[in-house]
């Protein structure tokens, strides 16, 4: 019963060498694939930092000019100075004086607010400048990693054609023998 075995197939030396050539050109763009992205999350982070410090300028800067505004209007004192005529003359006088300073602050606040409206505009702008450069910036440095890298992918697809066409040889000439 115990006959002639049968040699069990076994892969050929090259398929085994290819294989781990293969293994390593996957693991090889696998690492710059993880480099690439470890700097696209690095620009990503600087980015919304500083979307964060302009958004909380913005808080602090629209915060500023409301505050105190109420503190210097001159208000008239609650209780009655005795005489009725000296208490109606002093109403007057200091209706009077609150009217024009209250003229005077409006004017004041409105000089004010038209001037961080135009700080505002002049600092959308200037963001709006520097995140052309900032955007011109990166666009340069894809350009150069895109550079560099192109020789690798050249060299990785020329290697695993290189490894099919040996792997086809191979094949072919056993086949024919």
């Amino acid at each position: 019963m115990t006959g002639p075995t049968e040699p069990t197939p076994t892969l050929p030396r090259r398929f085994a060498i290819a294989i781990v050539a293969l293994l390593s050109a996957q693991l090889g763009l696998l690492w710059m694939q993880g480099s690439m992205l470890e700097r696209q999350h690095g620009d990503l982070q600087s980015l919304r930092q500083d979307v964060q410090d302009l958004s909380e300028n913005l808080e602090q800067f629209e915060g500023s000019f409301d505050q105190g505004a109420s503190d210097s209007f001159v208000r008239p004192s609650s209780r009655r100075l005795p005489g009725h005529r000296r208490g109606r003359a002093l109403r007057v006088r200091l209706e009077e004086q609150r009217s024009e300073s209250d003229e005077g602050v409006r004017k004041q606040l409105e000089e004010n607010r038209k001037s961080e409206r135009e700080q505002v505009d002049k600092a959308y702008e200037l963001k709006a400048k520097l995140s052309l450069a900032e955007n011109a910036r990166i666009a340069d440095e894809k350009a150069k990693v895109e550079a560099a890298a192109h020789p690798t992918r050249r060299l990785a697809s020329i290697a695993m054609a290189v490894v099919l066409g040996v792997l086809l040889v191979g094949f072919w000439l056993k086949r024919r023998s």
